[in-house]
């Protein structure tokens, strides 16, 4: 009675345990490439992605303002995805692109736009 009800409850935590691993490890293995840097007119993110993985991924000034929206979706496993950013009416300095994932996750690079 007691003994399987508890085995019963672990089991039906596995599931959702490995599925968190998966999901925070899909994004801690992203390949994001940013290129040129510093860049003039546009720049070109890439992403090499070895696991399906949910991302929102937007640019930010240093002053923390989201300064546009690149994409919000799923990245499919095994693929790579190209997005051409471009700098027009921004002013020369430094910006942030940063990549959301699941819960917490998040990369951060930063790119300069020189004018």
């Amino acid at each position: 009675g007691i003994a399987e009800k508890s085995k019963l409850d672990e089991a039906s935590k596995e599931p959702s345990v490995d599925r968190l691993v998966a999901e925070v490890e899909s994004i801690a293995q992203l390949k994001v490439d940013l290129y040129p840097n510093p860049f003039r007119e546009r720049v070109n993110l890439v992403i090499n992605n070895p696991n399906e993985a949910h991302v929102t991924i937007a640019m930010f000034n240093l002053a923390g303002m989201r300064i546009m929206d690149i994409f919000e979706g799923a990245l499919s496993a095994d693929q790579s995805y190209g997005f051409a950013i471009a700098g027009q009416g921004l002013d020369s300095g430094i910006y942030m692109i940063v990549i959301n994932g699941v819960g917490d996750q998040r990369i951060v690079k930063r790119v300069m736009l020189k004018r």
